[in-house]
């Protein structure tokens, strides 16, 4: 390195967990969701097509290509006749799909 920021390779600061449920897997989003973690999702191999719910109470941010992640799942479920279900979303979670546009892709499940 020689002092750059550009040169920093830093960890992601965010997180993701796949547990199973009775209809498939949930998705856990934790901490920053953002480019670094997604590629982890790519590249750990995340199917979308087996994620039933995605859990974003633990979620503190999540920037324009963890929302695109999402935006691509929620148009999968609806492809297969299924909701996108969000579970344990929070206020601030819940104002950002409706700065976005795209909280009517989403629906609630559970407080």
């Amino acid at each position: 390195m020689d002092g750059r920021w550009g040169d920093a390779v830093l960890p992601p600061s965010g997180s993701f967990e796949l547990t199973g449920d009775a209809g498939g897997s949930v998705l856990h989003l934790r901490g920053d969701v953002d480019a670094p973690v997604v590629q982890e999702m790519e590249v750990a191999g995340v199917d979308p097509r087996a994620v039933v719910a995605v859990d974003v109470g633990a979620l503190t941010y999540i920037d324009s290509t963890g929302l695109s992640m999402l935006v691509r799942w929620a148009q999968h479920a609806r492809g297969t006749g299924r909701p996108a279900l969000i579970r344990r979303p929070t206020p601030r979670f819940v104002k950002v799909l409706e700065v976005a546009g795209i909280s009517p892709l989403f629906q609630a499940d559970g407080p």
